[in-house]
């Protein structure tokens, strides 16, 4: 859920969605947000937890009853967004014994964020280090996503790839991903936060 940029009140908004279900002894749901405001820009990972929730556009997660601890929330520090290395780090996370432990047999990966087609998608604009503002490239994310599958990480193709994001469902997106994952998700459409409705897909 990458809101470090305009986004960053949806992607909390986001996150509650994903809040409302929450993780069971069948689904595990593990997030990583990021917000822009330099006081909270802090890259935080969690095994969503139902009504384990974040008050909106900060990065205080105590609005629901669930109280997060440190065995179910990780807070690291500033990381750029903008880059497919990060995405592959969280991926290994997600399923390291060490990190989340969440290894499954189908996965689905989620790409919440801005999205400009066969420009690129996840814009950070604040990443460490950096003036200005980085976004993943197709290049990019193919060759992510590439390691994501290998045999040392998921050792298996995505079971599904969402790009919650506008603008992705593009000829030059889909080819890059063809091979990667067995199915795809995407909008053709600029969309509002609501896009896709976790709370009823899961």
């Amino acid at each position: 859920l990458n809101g470090a940029s305009n986004l960053g009140i949806y992607s909390t908004l986001k996150f509650n969605e994903l809040a409302d279900f929450g993780s069971n002894e069948n689904i595990k749901i593990v997030a990583e947000i990021k917000l822009l405001n330099t006081w909270q820009r802090n890259v935080r990972r969690y095994i969503v937890k139902k009504d384990g929730k974040m008050q909106i556009g900060t990065a205080d997660d105590t609005l629901g009853t669930y109280r997060y601890t440190d065995n179910d929330r990780w807070i690291i520090e500033n990381r750029d967004m903008g880059s497919m290395n990060e995405l592959v780090d969280f991926v290994k996370f997600a399923i390291d014994p060490k990190g989340a432990n969440c290894k499954a047999d189908r996965y689905i990966l989620v790409i919440w964020g801005h999205g400009e087609g066969w420009k690129g998608l996840s814009t950070d604009e604040n990443p460490p280090g950096f003036a200005g503002k980085t976004e993943i490239s197709l290049n990019d994310l193919k060759a992510g996503l590439k390691k994501i599958i290998a045999p040392d990480i998921l050792n298996q193709k995505l079971n599904i790839i969402c790009f919650d994001n506008c603008l992705m469902s593009q000829s030059e997106v889909a080819y890059q991903v063809r091979d990667l994952a067995k199915y795809v998700i995407a909008s053709e459409e600029e969309n509002d936060y609501v896009a896709f409705q976790y709370g009823k897909v899961l």
